[in-house]
């Protein structure tokens, strides 16, 4: 064991990104059966779920603890263990000098920048007590004197890298939360995890000469409300007015005039809340450059309307890549986890509580992913809130229609965010309809969602051939409604897919092929005896190799510049 002192070390030296975290013996956590719980790794963005009293709450509260600058064991009581994988700078840090180590009469004397080397990139793990830190290893071989230099290293490591967490700042706010008008305070106050705080804040950052930040308040946090709350709201500015002794905070419409925070509702104090703690408070603090910040929210989804949250979602989404900090965000959105399950820099951790302890696990499959949904009792009628749905046959179109939309949209429509897929599985397309008034034995799919895009295959095997009656049929239906229906020009999705890149990723051959080929068939036929190839596996080698330089065929741009023109319209996105 060893006690945590301060010791000089970069604010970079622990890329959480490397890191893990977890907790054993605290609340919730003390009896649980995998334990120590927690995350394998710390991502940008990292959001929670799971039921009331699981323990969420007293994860978010053991992440708080873990970057606290001054720890007290009676302040936690339980215990975090920490692994991070040092860089070769890290190693280098140690000290050059000749340490000795001591093994019953035995002395010897090493360096521990040299000896330290074969830890490069290994994991180190430590516990944090309270104000005290320990290393677990690891801590490999037998030899009593190698074990002695490593523990030595070890805990040289572990006092600076605890060193380095004081540089990450942790700014919360709770699920029960309010911004109520205030009094003058004599001096700057720090804005509270309940929203206790804001109103003396703008107060002293717009009228307070000492403190005059008016320019952050209208250039800065105006600009970042309205690209949330638009359309439904837009705001020219925000002042505050006195009364009684207690100021309150105003949002000025154009039309209303000075509208009071206390009578615009619930959602609109959170969003101000999350702007205040992304684009105030880090400019507050004198040393930000040193500093970087993690933020711990609860149930963001409180009172807020689908489109406004997804927005919300959207700016803490950029903000995290902008700014290179950490997001710990409960919820129990749907909304939410579709958008960020999908995301490479972010992941989706269920917490559930089996009466005795609670655990913590990592969403990585489609079948964990409904547990949660189970566990959150999302149902099928929630789908009402998914904003546009692209109707496709199956999987493979949604992985080549989501990177066209990609590479078209330049990057600014996403699936899970913008629009989401739904399979209609080829024939039984012909059991759909768009029309709400049309026989019960057809599938309503309007109910789904009102804004629809359905994409079927042509099936032509040459240019005059007809087309299916009900691919007609819906394609009619949809167009109707104020949706956009698409026919492919060639035999099948695939059919716009560069036939040489088919051929180059299938290893087959292929000769004399048009867009009424049927790829699959003339694939089997080049493979022989290799066997046909899944049509996941090709998807999954070609869509990574498409780009603008070589997507658009036949009428592949028309198509994809109509859809996310819809797109675009449908989530009010102006450009």
């Amino acid at each position: 064991m060893t006690n945590i002192e301060s010791t000089p070390w970069p604010a970079e030296s622990i890329v959480l990104q490397s890191c893990s975290l977890k907790v054993k013996r605290f609340k919730c956590f003390k009896d649980s059966p995998a334990s120590p719980q927690g995350l394998h790794q710390i991502k940008p963005v990292n959001i929670i779920v799971g039921r009331n009293n699981s323990g969420k709450s007293a994860f978010l509260e053991s992440i708080l603890f873990a970057f606290k600058v001054e720890k007290k064991a009676e302040e936690f009581g339980g215990e975090l263990i920490l692994a991070w994988s040092p860089a070769e700078e890290d190693i280098a840090n140690l000290p050059s000098t000749l340490e000795e180590v001591r093994v019953d009469n035995r002395t010897e004397s090493f360096t521990p920048s040299r000896y330290g080397k074969n830890l490069v990139g290994k994991k180190i793990e430590f516990a944090l007590f309270g104000n005290e830190a320990r290393f677990l290893g690891p801590i490999e071989g037998d030899d009593p004197m190698h074990i002695q230099k490593i523990r030595f290293i070890g805990n040289s490591l572990v006092r600076r890298a605890v060193e380095s967490l004081k540089n990450w700042i942790v700014l919360s706010l709770k699920s029960e939360r309010d911004v109520l008008p205030e009094a003058n305070a004599p001096s700057q106050t720090l804005l509270g995890s309940n929203g206790a705080g804001l109103t003396r804040l703008f107060q002293a950052l717009m009228y307070r000469a000492e403190s005059n930040r008016l320019d952050l308040i209208e250039n800065v946090v105006v600009p970042a409300l309205n690209e949330i709350l638009m359309p439904d709201n837009r705001y020219e500015r925000i002042v505050m007015r006195e009364n009684g002794g207690l100021w309150e905070i105003f949002l000025e419409e154009k039309s209303k005039g000075h509208v009071p925070l206390s009578s615009t509702g619930s959602g609109v104090k959170t969003v101000l809340l999350v702007l205040a703690n992304l684009l105030i408070l880090p400019e507050l603090y004198t040393t930000t450059k040193r500093h970087r910040f993690i933020f711990a929210f609860e149930e963001l989804e409180n009172n807020l309307h689908p489109a406004t949250l997804r927005r919300l979602f959207q700016y803490i989404s950029r903000y995290s890549e902008e700014h290179k900090c950490h997001f710990f965000i409960t919820t129990h959105s749907h909304l939410v986890i579709d958008m960020f399950s999908a995301k490479t820099n972010a992941q989706v951790l269920h917490v559930t509580h089996d009466g005795l302890a609670t655990s913590i696990r990592t969403i990585k499959s489609r079948i964990e992913g409904v547990n949660v949904l189970n566990d959150l009792d999302i149902r099928a009628s929630d789908l009402l809130q998914t904003n546009v749905v692209i109707w496709v046959e199956g999987p493979t179109d949604a992985m080549y229609i989501e990177r066209w939309i990609d590479l078209h949209s330049d990057g600014k429509l996403r699936r899970g965010i913008d629009y989401q897929c739904v399979c209609y599985g080829g024939s039984v397309g012909s059991h759909l309809t768009f029309d709400a008034d049309t026989a019960a034995k057809l599938v309503q799919a309007i109910k789904i969602c009102r804004h629809a895009i359905f994409v079927v295959d042509s099936n032509r095997s040459e240019k005059d051939s007809k087309l299916d009656k009900d691919a007609e049929r819906v394609f009619s239906e949809v167009s109707k409604v104020g949706g956009f229906g698409w026919i492919t020009d060639g035999r099948e999705i695939e059919n716009y897919l560069p036939a040489e890149l088919i051929s180059s990723e299938a290893k087959a051959k292929l000769v004399g092929t048009t867009k009424y080929t049927d790829f699959y068939e003339a694939i089997r036929e080049a493979r022989g005896t290799k066997g046909q190839m899944r049509k996941t596996a090709l998807a999954n080698r070609i869509v990574p190799k498409l780009t603008l330089d070589n997507i658009y065929r036949d009428d592949l741009e028309y198509q994809l510049t109509e859809v996310c023109k819809l797109i675009g319209i449908w989530n009010q996105k102006t450009n």
